[in-house]
């Protein structure tokens, strides 16, 4: 996905690391450039991905509250909104 950024409207969740050319969150890391960011979520999400798939089973009954733990165990490290509920709307690649 070259070229694609974030489009948001105003709040934490909406800006941009300084440096980035408008391309990458503010976030913890100071990352400023979009492939390192974008490897950053990869690496995050192959880590999470892993306990979870041994965590969660066909009986297993997702809930909002999850989705939030999941969110912050993925990229907690990395923003410091993960986890909690939007405050903007948001949408990477045509996906709110």
């Amino acid at each position: 996905m070259r070229g694609v950024r974030y489009i948001t409207a105003n709040g934490p969740e909406a800006e941009y690391e300084p440096g980035s050319r408008g391309l990458v969150l503010r976030n913890l890391k100071g990352i400023r450039s979009k492939r390192e960011m974008d490897q950053a979520e990869i690496d995050a999400l192959v880590r999470v991905q892993e306990i979870y798939l041994e965590q969660i089973g066909p009986d297993t009954i997702i809930t909002a509250e999850m989705v939030c733990r999941m969110h912050r165990e993925w990229l907690g490290e990395i923003y410091s909104w993960a986890g909690r509920y939007r405050t903007v709307d948001m949408s990477k690649g045509g996906v709110t």
